[in-house]
């Protein structure tokens, strides 16, 4: 995956006109009037040239106008992915974008558009978008677009279901917390425990060679006595 760049701000919309920057159109593809190819193959390919320097021309817009900035760790958290992560957080910016800017959340750019901005390969757009999509993070639906002609995904996020994942995140935060403080309380308990049970052992130990001291001198035989004749021990 690409190093951590995206740019939150969104580009025009997909059905704008195409921005200036040199992109060819079908006129200025030349094509070779003597070759046997049959012209509705030429055709294709001259679509396919004109498609290609377009997104050349979108991916070096994308990377002069790319920042960098953080994705916040509550998302990377939620779709346990950095891809993933990558793509919430940018789809979220675009969305809140199209919602001041045009009064409604949906962002209608072109697909080669999120993976140039997003910085992600095509493979891991499309699995971010699968896993947004099953946490409910995403919504998307078709259009039919003007320019391609052929039908494109529009996407919305979803600040409900971040909601509710940040609040289970907050959930599982809290009890992990409480767990691990059950926990210290039961390991401090333990020790506690532990350090009355050696000293109890101390002690008895000490009352046993008290008294082992006791008997050992009980049982000592007494020896002759002094001058007066007395016992001694």
């Amino acid at each position: 995956m690409a190093i951590c760049q995206l740019d939150p701000r969104r580009p025009p919309r997909d059905d704008a006109s195409a921005p200036d920057g040199g992109t060819p159109d079908l006129r200025d593809v030349e094509l070779d009037a003597s070759s046997t190819v049959p012209a509705a193959e030429l055709e294709s390919r001259r679509r396919e040239r004109v498609q290609i320097c377009r997104r050349a021309d979108e991916l070096v817009t994308a990377l002069a106008e790319r920042e960098y900035f953080v994705v916040p760790k509550a998302y990377a958290a939620i779709a346990d992915t950095l891809a993933a992560a990558h793509a919430a957080y940018l789809i979220e910016r675009w969305s809140e974008q199209a919602q001041i800017e045009e009064g409604s959340p949906w962002v209608r750019v072109a697909e080669q558009e999120w993976i140039n901005h997003s910085g992600l390969a095509p493979e891991e757009w499309i699995e971010s978008r699968r896993v947004l999509r099953g946490l409910g993070l995403i919504s998307e639906r078709r259009y039919y677009c003007e320019q391609t002609d052929a039908l494109a995904t529009e996407f919305r996020f979803n600040t409900d279901a971040l909601a509710r994942h940040l609040a289970e995140l907050r959930a599982e935060f809290e009890a992990d917390m409480l767990e691990g403080a059950r926990r210290r309380r039961l390991a401090e308990r333990q020790q506690a425990q532990d350090a009355q049970r050696a000293s109890s052992a101390r002690r008895s130990r000490a009352r046993a060679k008290a008294a082992a001291r006791t008997r050992g001198r009980d049982a000592a035989p007494e020896q002759p006595g002094g001058p007066d004749g007395s016992a001694t021990r």
